[in-house]
């Protein structure tokens, strides 16, 4: 047994591998960086590649076609990356899957073929340089830091030590000084320590600028969230500050809104019915826009079977968190047996590790099933015929919990379980 279990293992290791090989060939990698990029020996790779031409999956043309495109598209980066004064190195590094050697001979052709000269790269070059030392001397007299300065390079290749010795010839250029440098870094720090203080990050911030941004309106984040109307316009002029938020956003995601509810609906349906990849970032979307429906009182009975049935066939899903929306918003929509039966459903998919979540939602489950009695005993009484012992008997409760539900009017009663489905 445990051979034939190393074996289904190796088998499958092979596949991958030979996966792997399959992409990297259409996409036109050469051998030795295939080789390279997946750790495997000449032996090991000819293997694999005479395989995948016996399985049909790939011929020896679509491999030199594949490498003369790629090898093609690369030459065209290159040369794109000359003009903008990229090094050979800058230039490797922002090219998949290429190396130093290639790309020194990528160069040589485009001069050989007169598209750019040796001189012309030099000065594309010298160019670059410029810009970098104009750009990094307007963010150091801005009081940036050296790995700001990085960060924010739009190009993408500034290191930290780039910067500092492009600081170096800066200074001792005499363009600026060590003592401006630090005043500007004083300032600015005063500043954000400022703007700090203005936008201080408070608890509701994340749920408001998600709630915008799934297309509620200020009104139903209000309601949605139990604040007051002040706070969340508060909120929303720091959100604006913080540029993570426009008027502009908001409209667009208001009139917007119906149509991506439709389109994350399908994408989840498709990745049930399909087998597919589902995507956790739409799912966790979906849940909290139906999660702020269900507190106006819109959701629909199709999104909250779709992310019931959809919890229960994914157990990376079922998370407390998520187990308890779909049973609130059920609740909500008083729905209690619906959600006794997706309780029932995660609890018997879950497995022995499980033991004390599955407790949680079996004392949840209780809990449902009590109200319920405690909802049917109520309207027993207001029926006004059945003594309290045969109200006791029908649903299971106890005499002194039928007494206590007497002392209430019909309103009171309703009113009770609306308040407690909440």
């Amino acid at each position: 047994m445990g051979y034939k279990k190393e074996q289904s293992y190796k088998s499958e290791i092979n596949e991958c591998l030979k996966q792997k090989i399959l992409e990297l060939l259409l996409k036109g990698v050469y051998q030795p960086t295939i080789r390279e990029k997946l750790k495997i020996d000449l032996d090991e790779y000819n293997r694999i590649k005479n395989e995948l031409i016996k399985e049909g999956k790939i011929s020896l043309a679509q491999i030199n076609i594949s490498i003369q495109e790629k090898r093609k598209r690369d030459k065209e980066k290159v040369y794109h990356y000359l003009l903008a004064g990229y090094s050979h190195r800058e230039i490797t590094s922002n090219i998949e899957n290429t190396n130093l050697r290639s790309v020194q001979r990528m160069i040589n052709e485009l001069v050989n073929e007169g598209r750019i000269t040796a001189d012309q790269i030099k000065e594309y070059r010298h160019e670059e340089e410029r810009e970098i030392k104009k750009y990094i001397l307007r963010m150091l007299k801005e009081g940036y830091t050296h790995q700001e300065i990085a960060d924010l390079d739009v190009n993408g290749y500034l290191t930290e030590s780039n910067v500092r010795r492009y600081k170096n010839i800066l200074v001792s250029e005499g363009l600026i000084t060590e003592k401006q440098i630090e005043r500007a870094k004083s300032i600015r720090k005063l500043f954000k320590d400022k703007e700090r203080k203005i936008v201080k990050i408070e608890q509701y911030d994340e749920s408001i600028l998600r709630l915008f941004k799934l297309g509620f309106m200020q009104k139903q984040i209000v309601e949605i969230l139990g604040l007051s109307n002040y706070y969340v316009k508060s909120r929303k002029d720091i959100l604006y500050m913080r540029k993570q938020i426009s008027d502009r956003k908001i409209e667009d995601a208001k009139n917007e809104k119906e149509n991506n509810a439709k389109k994350r609906r399908r994408a989840i349906d498709e990745a049930m019915q399909e087998g597919g990849q589902l995507d956790l970032g739409v799912f966790n979307d979906h849940i909290e826009y139906c999660k702020a429906e269900s507190k106006i009182g819109e959701v629909k009975n199709e999104d909250i079977r779709l992310l019931a049935e959809t919890i229960v066939h994914n157990p990376e899903l079922m998370t407390l968190e998520n187990i308890g929306c779909i049973v609130t918003i059920y609740t909500r929509k008083n729905n209690p047996k619906l959600a006794i039966r997706f309780l029932n459903g995660c609890m018997c998919i879950m497995g022995e590790s499980e033991e004390e979540k599955k407790q949680i939602l079996d004392r949840a489950k209780k809990e449902i099933e009590h109200n319920m009695k405690k909802r049917e005993a109520a309207r027993l009484l207001n029926l006004g015929y059945m003594p309290l012992g045969n109200i006791a008997d029908e649903t299971g409760l106890r005499i002194k919990e039928v007494l206590e539900l007497k002392g209430k009017t019909n309103n009171t009663v309703e009113r009770q379980y609306q308040i407690e489905a909440r």
